[in-house]
């Protein structure tokens, strides 16, 4: 399986404001790291979320160091998100 960085953004009610989330996601291909990062937002009752992009990581030395937390829990538990906060 690979890793896969999934763009979400979504709104994470009661807060109207629209977030963006990098999903990392371990996966077989990308329909399943799309679903595996939808389906996160869900379970955490996000509404209106969208996939905006989805890639695989295909050289971890190239990820930035603040993504190493989120990309070592994809590696061991499956995803690790990243949300911003809003402007």
């Amino acid at each position: 399986m690979a890793i896969f960085v999934v763009t979400l953004e979504g709104t994470e009610p009661p807060d109207p404001a629209r977030l963006t989330v990098l999903a990392f996601v371990r996966a077989e291909d990308e329909p399943a790291a799309e679903q595996a990062g939808l389906a996160a937002l869900a379970n955490r009752r996000w509404a209106e979320v969208a996939v905006l992009r989805c890639g695989e990581v295909i050289d971890e030395a190239a990820v930035p160091v603040d993504f190493a937390r989120a990309m070592d829990s994809a590696r061991q538990f499956g995803l690790g998100l990243i949300i911003y906060d809003a402007p």
